[in-house]
């Protein structure tokens, strides 16, 4: 039987202004795109200036410390938030029941033709499966109306789409007005995060869960879900 070799996950934190923001695990590689997308997905940053310095490095233990040092407003006013979602259990539905004007797709950029997707989706995973032969891992990618671009993998879908965000946001060419591609179902998170970073649409081979439906209705954002095969719908538009 021919042996298939484990994908690398490893422990990461993310630390801003000197305090702990976020932590997790993640494909190690490009760990500042990681750090960017999740700064500009949960509000700590909205554009490359806002960003004083960012780095990475291998701690003895083997996991990924993140360092992000931006305007200290701008943190007070992330943490805040992050705090309200945390004590008043709203969570994600914050962007929903709470203050869906922090959400802020951007719509100057339409979906391409349904017949188009299929041909996208091929580029996707042939540069996944280039990268990772043995599979694993999610992709995700950002369509500028003529290609993608910023294409990275993780083991975790979220990851993948905030390196994605992070690695276009610090090249200083987009994320904003582009699509974003995904190989993984799509969630409320994913949802949020694409919408604050300015992503005019998601698709997905796979599909919404409900409260990315309801945050997409919230933003304005179109879901193209099962995006590729024959009947794909588009979900998410409107308020």
């Amino acid at each position: 039987m021919e042996s298939t070799l484990p994908i690398a996950e490893v422990p990461w934190h993310l630390d801003v202004n000197g305090s702990r923001a976020f932590s997790g695990t993640f494909t190690p590689g490009r760990a500042r795109d990681l750090a960017a997308g999740r700064l500009l997905g949960e509000g700590f940053v909205r554009q490359p200036a806002d960003l004083r310095a960012i780095d990475a490095h291998v701690l003895d233990s083997g996991a990924v410390r993140m360092q992000a040092a931006i305007e200290p407003e701008q943190e007070s006013r992330a943490r805040a938030e992050l705090r309200h979602r945390a004590e008043q259990g709203c969570g994600l539905r914050h962007f929903v029941a709470c203050d869906r004007f922090l959400l802020t797709a951007a719509q100057h950029r339409a979906p391409p033709a349904t017949t188009d997707f299929a041909g996208i989706l091929r580029e996707l995973f042939a540069a996944c499966d280039t990268r990772f032969p043995d599979g694993g891992v999610h992709a995700a990618a950002l369509w500028d109306g003529a290609e993608l671009r910023h294409q990275c993998e993780d083991v975790g879908r979220h990851n993948a789409v905030d390196r994605a965000l992070g690695a276009a946001f610090l090249a200083g060419d987009g994320p904003q007005g582009c699509g974003l591609v995904l190989s993984a179902r799509i969630s409320g998170q994913m949802t949020m995060v694409a919408a604050r970073a300015g992503i005019a649409w998601i698709a997905s081979r796979s599909v919404p869960t409900t409260l990315a439906l309801e945050i997409a209705g919230a933003a304005g954002l179109p879901l193209i879900a099962r995006a590729g095969r024959q009947g794909h719908r588009a979900r998410g538009a409107g308020p």
